[in-house]
């Protein structure tokens, strides 16, 4: 009983995340029928833009957008509104009831909000440069970030993904466990979107949690190896 109640859950979970989807897609539609039916100079000035070519290129950039989703993403603001308050403006002068849309547009922010927070996190691999030139820090640099899947990093918890974390720490270093891999491994850290700095050893384990609030003079210098 509790195997099937588990896997009734999941598809439960799914339905709803296809039904969210469109229920967005059905406020845009929404939107796009009401539109053709005003007069885009007068709707627009209703709306409290004296610039009227300023306020009909904000209406078409969201119609033009796949979803809301795409819409918080743009990070819309044309002096007049932002985009929280232009999709609300736009749904009171056209008689939708934004309330029967509120789960839909938190669903959609949160989604935005997730994909900002992962652009902010940082996987590298810490190891023994092999010279101190401003060229050899650059190849450095970009040699030794991790790319990130964002399914490890999206909505879970931290401690989960640090899990996943220490689990690819130490495939990497039994990968690249020679010499010939910028003079060899130190250590490997992630930097967190609150600007939180984990560093592992080469065994996964996590031995430092700090603050990451370097500048990026000593940063130049630390992986330079210039200790004076």
């Amino acid at each position: 009983m509790k195997k099937v109640g588990t896997i009734h859950g999941c598809k439960k979970c799914i339905d709803s995340q296809i039904k969210i989807k469109d229920n967005i897609m059905k406020l845009l539609e929404n939107i796009r029928q009401k539109l053709n039916e005003k007069e885009l100079n007068d709707f627009v000035k209703a709306l409290g833009y004296y610039n009227i070519p300023k306020g009909k290129a904000s209406l078409k950039k969201l119609t033009d957008c796949k979803d809301l989703s795409e819409w918080f993403k743009t990070g819309h603001y044309d002096l007049v509104f932002n985009a929280e308050q232009f999709l609300e403006a736009v749904t009171n002068a056209l008689g939708i009831n934004i309330i029967n849309y509120r789960f839909e547009i938190a669903q959609s922010q949160s989604y935005y909000l997730e994909d900002q927070n992962f652009r902010k996190c940082r996987f590298r691999v810490e190891c023994r440069s092999k010279g101190n030139s401003f060229l050899s820090y650059l190849h450095y640099i970009n040699s030794t970030n991790i790319p990130l899947d964002p399914k490890i990093i999206k909505y879970r918890k931290i401690s989960d993904i640090l899990d996943s974390l220490s689990n690819i720490v130490r495939h990497h270093y039994d990968l690249n466990n020679d010499e010939s891999f910028f003079g060899g491994i130190l250590n490997y850290y992630y930097i967190h979107y609150d600007n939180t700095k984990y560093i592992f050893d080469i065994k996964g384990r996590i031995i430092s949690i700090s603050s990451h609030n370097e500048n990026k003079k000593d940063k130049l210098r630390r992986l330079l190896g210039i200790t004076e």
